[in-house]
């Protein structure tokens, strides 16, 4: 199987908000812990001037991991 890493698209903000939710539950903490939404991904991530991108590993059945990098 060929893994492919490649950068996030809109697609798949929702999966990497529900992502950072799902290692906050795992770490226990607590709900407000989680400060990334939707809108902040949208705005800080795919704006016009980005402050961060997001690479993914493919193919997943599920979303297993995501990066964080600061250009």
């Amino acid at each position: 199987m060929v893994m492919v890493i490649r950068a996030a698209e809109l697609k798949d903000v929702d999966g990497i908000v529900l992502l950072a939710t799902k290692l906050a539950e795992y770490e226990k903490k607590p709900p407000e812990a989680v400060k990334l939404t939707k809108e902040k991904m949208l705005e800080h991530g795919f704006g016009s001037h980005p402050f961060f991108q997001v690479r993914l590993q493919e193919p997943a059945l599920k979303m297993l991991a995501a990066s964080n990098l600061s250009p």
